[in-house]
């Protein structure tokens, strides 16, 4: 997960993959994909893409639902990332970045990118909606789930101690270009108090 073709050195790799997902039940960050599972309504015979899919927790769970007829598939730029997505599942899996999508046009009915965004620079940022309009169907569905602006003290806190390069204005950025693609917002949640969802639906 990770990484912008500008930065590779934010790759996940290595051991750093082999305990991400513990990294997340320990910080209670899994809750970010429990909420995310929510607002996914798969229905049978639909397509997903995930990008930034990481070690593929959300594409497992959708898998273990066994909606008929659905097809998942991930990408991701680090390989040791991909190599866990695959472990034990069918998941259909790529190595490559959000802003340049090895998919044709119109291929999927939903895609979905969490706490990916934030790890990428304004222009691929841009590409990646670009990209994901690309690849959605019309009627398609695009969740995204990243760091937005924080409210409370506490997420103030550890948006300030945090401090990522890509993160400053990273939702703002994200909701203007998808708003410029014409792209119709139908649900926004928030949670942890800087963790924003997005839920935009592609025109017919």
């Amino acid at each position: 997960m990770f990484g912008s073709k500008n930065k590779r050195g934010d790759l996940i790799t290595g051991v750093w993959a082999k305990i991400y997902d513990l990294g997340f039940v320990l910080t209670g960050l899994s809750a970010i994909h429990r909420r995310v599972l929510r607002l996914i309504e798969l229905a049978p015979n639909q397509s997903l893409l995930d990008i930034g899919c990481g070690t593929g927790r959300v594409l497992k769970a959708l898998a273990a639902k066994k909606i008929d007829g659905v097809s998942l598939a991930g990408i991701d730029p680090s390989p040791d990332m991909l190599d866990l997505a695959a472990k034990d599942s069918n998941l259909k899996l790529k190595i490559a970045y959000g802003s340049d999508l090895p998919f044709g046009n119109e291929t999927f009915d939903w895609v979905i990118s969490v706490l990916v965004a934030h790890h990428m620079p304004v222009d691929e940022k841009e590409k990646m909606v670009d990209e994901t309009v690309r690849v959605l169907k019309p009627g398609g569905r695009f969740l995204v789930s990243d760091l937005g602006r924080p409210e409370g003290f506490f997420s103030r806190l550890l948006a300030a101690v945090s401090n990522h390069s890509y993160a400053k204005g990273n939702m703002e950025v994200m909701e203007r270009k998808i708003n410029e693609r014409g792209l119709r917002l139908i649900r926004r949640d928030r949670s942890f108090g800087y963790i924003e969802y997005l839920l935009y639906e592609k025109p017919r």
